[in-house]
């Protein structure tokens, strides 16, 4: 019995250890990171390339190189490699670089070194601190001509990477000639993110940041005379995309399912025998979780009472950062955020900033969504009756104007992805919606992770969260690691508490704004502003019609409501996150990211980062 008691304790001992370990950072604050990873492909009239890698890396000292291997190169031949930063060219060894000489050897220099698997593009890293490499080479034979269409398979960056980047932004083009959507379908594999084709160009980037087991693949696939490769395959496309889909179907279904557990799975299989037993007793202390990767402490119960009779609140919260108010809107009890009202916000504000427009269906159709709404109290007389059945038959239509200016990852994303789903003629049809959705769940997932990290990170920037440590009762009575065993959560500063209750405290605001009956002119400046907060709150409608009874003629200043009918945008958006009702893994139309698959690349492999 004692025996069996210490194989159950050496097990759940070292579960726990391998959960801390995945959960911890991959890297120290010591160790050099790579932030981003840029990469601009051009593509040739016949099926070269010519590629341009941007790394934006923090160096801590400890390595002297990077590298870069490229193998599986079949017929392509790698020629052109050079390094620059800040302008400054370094020196090229060319085909004599060696790895084992010191830092001071190496600074300032480039060349490339032969391995049995192929190629490194190696340079030397330099001093301590920031540096910004540009590193470019070419590829004979990238684009390669099947039977059927033109087509390559491409690895751009390695698994097994030490460190793994962080973030990777890909932008693959024809100068002089952009595709245009149908000519062109898109795949990626390895990891996180999305693929999309954007003003003529295929658009890749990821959601978070890539593990050691995470890359970058790419297949595009070309109707005949957009190039004329030099290179040409005997058969069909079809056999080049079947391998590659073989393990990408199943890495997808994976990770629809698994896509919560750390990276390190293979680890946890390994450990799931010891668990068996003592699985039972486990209870995970509640917690508030945001999205799939953060969970904040539980709220006290002081704060829960201060939430329930919040006090009015006059400014915008967080500045207007919609992905920190969902954030924080998750965390409050009785309120219901979900990411259709995001996304209905969001629409509402590329109105407001133009980039967006709606398309006039007739000349008599009116301002939606207003039909409904009437109002018990005298002081709120109810608007003037506008129907919006017109447009449940013929559904809205949006045109696309401008990108928009801001560097808000999440509305750059969902821009992006609604860029993608108009087509060529740059506008969006709700009829488009429900198809093109449910070919593209991958790219929902990725605009969520993208909302999902930026509010946490805004949380953290603006003091209204922190990093700490606690424990838990199943942590000191199950798994046997004494009273003080920490691990991290996200907390609450006071300062977050504050940011908590203006943000129930606007809903409130905006809820009973008749009532208070507030009329300022710098107010009525930001009214626009004020619906776009209460599409995420869910109640845009029902502020829009207060707003109407206080001035009728705001639907003729509002941007968001004028010209059109306005707040109908918003079961746009419904539609929108319905069609994302389930993944599908028949990539035909294009633009299909995968976190796994992509056999049969050519180039890249595996390795390379820091050494």
């Amino acid at each position: 019995m004692r025996i069996f008691l210490r194989l159950r304790r050496a097990g759940i001992l070292s579960f726990a250890l391998s959960l801390l370990l995945c959960l911890a950072p991959a890297e120290a604050s010591t160790s050099t990171t790579i932030e981003d990873i840029s990469i601009h492909v051009a593509l040739l009239d016949d099926g070269s390339a010519e590629i341009v890698q941007t790394w934006e890396t923090n160096v801590s000292g400890k390595g002297s190189e990077f590298y870069i291997p490229q193998q599986n190169l079949g017929d392509m031949a790698l020629y052109g490699f050079s390094v620059q930063e800040e302008g400054r060219s370094y020196i090229d060894e060319g085909w004599r670089w060696r790895t084992d000489r010191p830092r001071e050897e190496k600074t300032g220099r480039f060349g490339i070194a032969r391995t049995r698997e192929g190629l490194e593009l190696c340079w030397g890293q330099g001093a301590a601190g920031r540096h910004v490499y540009r590193v470019s080479w070419s590829f004979t034979n990238f684009v390669k001509a099947y039977d059927d269409y033109d087509a390559f398979n491409v690895r751009l960056v390695n698994s097994d990477m030490k460190p793994a980047p962080r973030r990777v932004r890909l932008t693959i083009e024809k100068p002089g000639r952009p595709f245009e959507q149908g000519e062109v379908h898109m795949w990626s594999f390895g990891f996180e993110g999305m693929i999309s084709l954007s003003d003529g160009k295929v658009q890749v980037f990821s959601s978070r940041p890539l593990s050691s087991t995470n890359y970058v693949t790419v297949m595009l696939r070309f109707d005949k005379g957009i190039f004329q490769p030099s290179s040409v395959v005997e058969g069909s496309f079809e056999r080049l995309k079947e391998r590659a889909m073989k393990r990408a179907e199943r890495g997808s279904a994976k990770s629809s399912y698994l896509g919560w557990l750390p990276d390190c799975w293979d680890e946890f299989l390994m450990l799931l025998p010891f668990l068996f037993f003592p699985f039972k007793f486990f209870s995970k202390r509640k917690g508030e979780q945001v999205g799939e990767h953060t969970t904040f402490q539980p709220l006290s119960k002081e704060v829960l009472r201060s939430l329930k009779e919040p006090t009015y609140w006059r400014e915008i919260p967080f500045g207007g950062n919609l992905a920190a108010a969902y954030v924080g809107l998750q965390m409050v009890p009785g309120v219901k955020v979900e990411p259709r009202d995001l996304m209905g916000a969001r629409f509402l504000r590329f109105l407001q900033q133009g980039n967006l427009e709606v398309v006039p269906a007739g000349e008599d159709l009116l301002l939606s969504g207003l039909s409904s709404l009437t109002s018990n109290s005298s002081l709120n007389p109810a608007p003037p009756t506008r129907s919006w059945w017109p447009w449940k038959k013929a559904g809205i239509r949006l045109r696309l104007i401008a990108e928009p200016g801001s560097e808000d990852p999440g509305e750059a994303v969902l821009f992006s992805i609604v860029r993608s789903a108009a087509g060529a003629n740059e506008v969006l049809e709700e009829r488009e919606l429900l198809t093109w959705g449910e070919e593209h769940y991958s790219l929902f997932r990725a605009w969520q992770t993208a909302e999902e990290r930026e509010g946490v990170r805004v949380f953290r920037e603006q003091g209204a969260s922190e990093t700490t440590t606690t424990t838990s009762f199943w942590v000191r009575r199950w798994l046997f690691l004494g009273p003080r065993k920490p691990f991290e959560v996200e907390t609450l500063t006071p300062e977050g508490e504050r940011r908590l209750m203006e943000l129930v405290g606007f809903r409130r605001y905006l809820q009973d704004f008749t009532l208070i009956n507030e009329r300022r002119v710098v107010e009525l400046e930001l009214w626009d502003d004020y619906l776009v907060f209460a599409a995420l709150y869910g109640i845009a409608e029902q502020v829009a019609a207060e707003f109407l009874a206080l001035y009728p003629d705001f639907a003729d200043r509002s941007a968001v409501l004028r010209g059109g009918p306005g707040l109908a945008i918003l079961r746009t958006a419904d539609s929108f996150v319905e069609s994302f009702t389930k993944p599908s893994y028949d990539p035909s139309s294009g633009g299909s990211s995968f976190s796994d698959g992509g056999d049969g690349s050519s180039g890249g492999g595996s390795g390379g980062g820091e050494r």
